[in-house]
């Protein structure tokens, strides 16, 4: 499990939204036109979380890409990336049941 403060969620939304929002969504769900496109993953899905929900395997994809995803391993920091992969878990409901946002 990743441990970041309120500051470094704070800003791993607005990196979300910079570099991820316009294939993934700002609430996760991949419903962007580009999103549909390629396909990506549904970060709200409690299927995709059972098959891809290891922090290693989520900052291999981040930092060297994956499919049509670009890397961002020269272009974020391991602590940004770390802190990408903690706001992601935040769509994923099954792991937070009381969260009744909308959107992390």
């Amino acid at each position: 499990m990743l441990t970041v403060s309120i500051d470094q969620v704070t800003r791993a939304k607005a990196l979300f939204k910079e570099k991820c929002s316009r294939c993934h969504g700002r609430e996760g769900n991949g419903a962007t036109t580009i999103g549909e496109m390629l396909g990506v993953p549904d970060f709200t899905n409690p299927k995709w979380w059972r098959k891809e929900a290891t922090n290693a395997r989520l900052v291999y994809s981040v930092t060297n890409g994956k499919h049509e995803m670009p890397a961002f391993g020269k272009k974020l920091t391991k602590s940004e990336i770390e802190w990408l992969i903690a706001y992601v878990r935040l769509f994923n409901k099954t792991a937070n049941p009381k969260s009744k946002r909308k959107e992390p």
